[in-house]
């Protein structure tokens, strides 16, 4: 069993086809079934990935459209509902151009928000729900981006199928116990279905390959 230290680490392993078998985020699934490097095992089921945009409970900005040419805090450049999600769909949406500020971690962008450094930020809604009440109290979200299909175990495709059919039904059968719940959901992944290509094709078109993996932007997001 082989691992990578960093999230750079591991897209450059995926892309060399490094692993038999790889838990990896909606992007990362989209990229390498285009590749046809990976193919789609299992994924959660119940659990989807949104983007959220906060700020000020006394904000001004009650739209996206506001915040054309504001500073926005988010995690990372690569975190993918917080960030690239957000970012996306600002720039192919609503057509403006933002600052993006990268402060490491969800709630280092809601302090900030909090703080007035930035107009607004990026974040998720679970880790907004896992801030303490004055913080939570302090904010307001003003914006939700669509769905994003859950991460899923990919296989490499050079794994034979009737390999990767009995990877898939251990995974299947474990989310049938609860001992296999409670494993399974230190990934997480609360409820293991079937994954397939369908589930991701979607996302081709929402423009994400113009923000992912790209150098952190000193100047504008934007058009």
């Amino acid at each position: 069993m082989t691992g990578s230290l960093s999230i750079p680490n591991f897209e450059a392993s995926i892309n060399l086809g490094k692993f038999d078998f790889a838990y990896m985020n909606p992007y990362q699934v989209l990229q390498a079934i285009k590749k046809q490097e990976y193919v789609p095992l299992v994924r959660n089921g119940g659990r989807k990935l949104q983007g959220i945009i906060v700020v000020r409970k006394d904000s001004p900005f009650t739209t996206p459209e506001l915040l054309d040419g504001k500073k926005i805090a988010f995690p990372s450049a690569n975190a993918l509902g917080a960030s690239i999600l957000v970012r996306a769909e600002l720039r192919e949406k609503f057509k403006i151009k933002i600052l993006p500020v990268y402060v490491q971690t969800h709630s280092s962008v809601y302090l900030s928000v909090i703080l007035g450094e930035t107009a607004a930020g990026g974040g998720v809604l679970s880790t907004l729900d896992k801030q303490k009440p004055a913080v939570r109290n302090a904010l307001k979200i003003i914006y939700k981006t669509r769905l994003a299909p859950p991460h899923a175990v990919m296989a490499n495709s050079m794994v034979l199928r009737r390999q990767r059919g009995k990877v898939r039904r251990a995974f299947l059968e474990m989310a049938k116990t609860k001992e296999g719940r409670r494993l399974l959901e230190k990934i997480p992944m609360r409820d293991a279905v079937t994954a397939s290509a369908a589930d991701y094709w979607p996302m081709a078109a929402w423009g994400l390959e113009k923000i992912y993996a790209g150098p952190l932007m000193k100047k504008a997001d934007g058009k």
